[in-house]
């Protein structure tokens, strides 16, 4: 018990102390005669026990900045002098100015008197409209450029040339003996009902053909067809001659073609301006009949106000009046530029 209550003791004895040291440091803060800094032993984080503790939180606060700030400030440059010592005593000199004000005013570091703040009002921002049309007129380009893309394969592959089937056989090789037998047997599943073409020369049937195209065959196979001949010349000359002619050269077939297409430019050109004429005769037809119209309604115009005006004049007794002043209408318009315009078209 005498250990506790000595204890005790000595604890109220040295807080005391401590609140004695504290209250004479912020009187001479308050005075402005000295800072009251502990001594250098004193660590930073043990300031705080030199403070005493009836002093107002804001007071407290003041002198405990003040000695971290004096602390952090330290001690004054001697010996040789830098080249930047002239700056820097004078940046030492602001700084010793603005701990004098913040150790005597106790406005700065009051955080009761602060002023009440609101919060910041959430703004919700509203899309620019100018970014929504951007972004529709995006969406609009990408799907554009998606149906171009589409009309562009579709024609490529009508550009692409057909697969026609050859004539010649490919020279036979031998089946790959590594060759999958599955896929072989997939593949006839998938294609069950596909009928096999022979595509061997010998095996068409040069009787059925055309004169045109047997003439084309025998350029393409001129061994198959002299075989042919030959197989059917012992055959009477009459079916010998009623069945074949003679082969062609490539020569001849390009002079044939090349006059069918020199003669094909002029076709087309007359064709062209015969459509040029049918637009004209159109388009003359079209104003022709349009004025003719707007003639007749004019004239059911009139006559329409010519018997409203004679009713009038027989209901007035101004008859005679009335008619003489009708005689005067308007003059009737001559269609005759229009229809001579026309038929010079047409013999065209």
């Amino acid at each position: 018990m005498r250990k506790e209550a000595k204890s005790e003791k000595g604890g109220k004895g040295r807080r005391s102390s401590l609140g004695m040291r504290g209250r004479r440091a912020s009187s001479l803060i308050d005075s402005g005669a000295s800072n009251a800094l502990p001594h250098k032993e004193v660590d930073t984080a043990d300031f705080y026990k030199h403070i005493a503790d009836g002093l107002p939180e804001p007071r407290r606060m003041r002198q405990l900045l003040t000695w971290c700030a004096t602390r952090a400030m330290g001690d004054k440059p001697t010996g040789a002098q830098p080249e930047d010592a002239s700056a820097r005593l004078a940046a030492r000199v602001i700084q010793e100015e603005l701990l004098k004000d913040f150790s005597t005013n106790s406005e700065l570091s009051n955080w009761f008197g602060r002023e009440d703040v609101n919060p910041p009002a959430v703004v919700v921002k509203k899309p620019n409209p100018k970014n929504i049309q951007n972004a529709d007129k995006i969406k609009e380009l990408e799907e554009q450029i998606q149906r171009l893309q589409r009309e562009r394969h579709s024609l490529n592959e009508l550009l692409r040339p057909p697969s026609i089937p050859r004539l010649k056989p490919e020279s036979k090789q031998p089946p790959d003996k590594s060759q999958d037998q599955g896929s072989l047997q997939a593949e006839s599943a998938d294609q069950p009902t596909r009928p096999l073409l022979s595509l061997h020369p010998e095996s068409i049937d040069t009787s059925l053909l055309e004169p045109s195209q047997q003439e084309i065959y025998a350029m393409l196979h001129p061994d198959t067809a002299k075989a042919r001949r030959k197989s059917q010349s012992q055959e009477p000359l009459a079916t010998t001659q009623s069945g074949h002619l003679p082969p062609m050269p490539p020569s001849v077939v390009s002079a044939r073609l090349s006059r069918v297409t020199s003669g094909l430019a002029p076709t087309l050109d007359s064709f062209a301006a015969g459509v040029h004429d049918i637009e004209l005769y159109r388009a003359m037809s079209d104003a022709v009949s349009t004025q003719v119209l707007r003639i007749c309604a004019e004239r059911l115009e009139e006559r329409d106000a010519r018997n409203a005006m004679r009713r009038l004049a027989i209901e007035g007794g101004e008859a005679e009046g009335r008619r003489v002043s009708l005689r005067h209408g308007r003059p009737r318009e001559d269609l005759g530029v229009i229809l001579g315009a026309l038929s010079r078209v047409e013999r065209r």
